[in-house]
């Protein structure tokens, strides 16, 4: 089951350091790219 593999993600603080990155990398492109309002 994938129950057991979805467990050790979630307990990975690798995975979770890895995905806060790339969430807070992703949120500067947009950002950056979006258009200024201002």
């Amino acid at each position: 089951m994938l129950h057991l593999e979805l467990q050790l993600v979630l307990r990975s603080r690798r995975f979770w350091k890895a995905a806060r990155a790339f969430l807070c990398g992703l949120l500067a492109a947009l950002l950056v790219n979006k258009p200024s309002a201002g």
